[in-house]
């Protein structure tokens, strides 16, 4: 079964990472190809290296009817059993040229752009996002043969946002590499800790997220504003792209006077490391599909507070391994995040919770059989 994979760009977002393990991870039983509207630079040659065409530009695709002509180009010379979309964009251009060279397409569903509480985040004419609705339905409805839902929680959303049957939507979570992230130990602890200069009683909280709205790590700022006034030698590691959110982030932490106490890394690949330091692993988002961070924090042990929003409610389970809060409420974050910095018997339960139920349904080899079972049932 050959499968076609369209995609935006291959960058180090959570869709992109996930969708290189699927085609690494099911690449002894299915061939896969991938196109992208941009140039994918080195990418291209890890791809090359298991034998995946990449079909990618010699530089970005300005405009859909550019994406479209690159795309049913692809499709030609691929000839692929199954045509595999991801993100709006590459859905949107997949599915039409999908279906008008007769191949049966997959979307996947990553997150839940047309949920209320996404609304206050999007800088969006309502007029302009009810027409890409109206568009992403008809082609939903229409255009795609079936659908990958990363949670149950985007599974519903997207039945009641778009209309579509929620028969013809498959979950099967998003899993994490736990030889990728490596295993927690005192001494892997103490030696990131030494990097990043942070003594070895330093209450350290951790949040990874590239620098956007939706991630509500302005709230998390202003929580740990609240926290060093008890906790002056608190610090707050950050990891993640720049993105929207940056220059009000920075403003935050002047007007704030959290200079001493906030690490900005930026982009960092080494997340199980970053991860390892923390006492407390902090996930403020608004809305989320289904929060990749969080699993790698589940993977490592890492006690979790995060906002109690459909996805991670469902991850966490209901807040059994974890502790979680309204989304936009400093306080009660602040709150969360100085009990378990204060009872480590809590904290160490709730990380020994979440790993076993990572270990459980969202381990990357959980993940990987799910997509090869979701891929069988399209190729019969």
């Amino acid at each position: 079964m050959r499968i076609l994979h369209v995609i935006n760009q291959l960058t180090e977002g959570g869709a992109e990472v996930s969708l290189k393990e699927i085609v690494f991870g099911t690449s002894d039983e299915f061939a896969h190809g991938l196109v992208a509207f941009a140039p994918v630079g080195e990418s291209a040659a890890v791809y090359s290296s298991v034998g995946v065409p990449v079909f990618e530009p010699v530089e970005p695709l300005a405009s859909r009817r550019a994406r479209y002509r690159h795309t049913a180009a692809a499709i030609r010379s691929y000839e692929p059993d199954l045509v595999h979309t991801v993100l709006f964009e590459a859905d949107l251009i997949g599915r039409i040229a999908a279906r008008r060279a007769r191949v049966p397409s997959l979307s996947s569903l990553v997150n839940t752009p047309y949920a209320p509480e996404a609304w206050p985040e999007r800088r969006v004419d309502r007029a302009k996002l009810a027409c890409v609705k109206t568009v992403d339905g008809f082609l939903g409805r229409h255009a795609t043969t079936a659908f990958h839902a990363i949670t149950e929680a985007v599974a519903t959303a997207t039945s009641r946002d778009l209309g579509i049957d929620p028969a013809r939507i498959t979950v099967v979570p998003r899993g994490r590499s736990t030889h990728r992230l490596g295993g927690a130990c005192p001494a892997r602890r103490m030696a990131v800790r030494k990097e990043l200069g942070l003594e070895a009683d330093t209450p350290v909280v951790v949040h990874l997220g590239r620098q956007e709205p939706q991630k509500g790590q302005v709230f998390l700022l202003r929580a740990v504003a609240q926290l060093v006034r008890e906790r002056p030698d608190l610090k707050l590691v950050m990891a993640g792209r720049e993105g929207r959110s940056t220059t009000m982030l920075k403003a935050e932490v002047a007007t704030s006077r959290l200079e001493d106490s906030v690490i900005d890394l930026g982009f960092r690949d080494d997340v199980g490391d970053i991860l390892c330091a923390g006492d407390v692993f902090a996930f403020p988002s608004l809305y989320e599909g289904l929060g990749g961070s969080v699993l790698e924090a589940m993977a490592l042990r890492v006690p979790i507070v995060a906002t109690a929003i459909p996805a991670l409610l469902e991850v966490l389970d209901q807040g059994r391994c974890a502790r979680l809060v309204p989304p936009r409420d400093p306080g009660a974050l602040a709150g969360a995040i100085g009990e378990l910095l204060d009872d480590r018997v809590t904290a160490v339960t709730l990380g020994e919770r979440a790993k076993a139920r990572f270990d459980a349904g969202y381990s990357l080899e959980a993940c990987i059989e799910g997509m090869r079972r979701l891929y069988r049932s399209l190729g019969s």
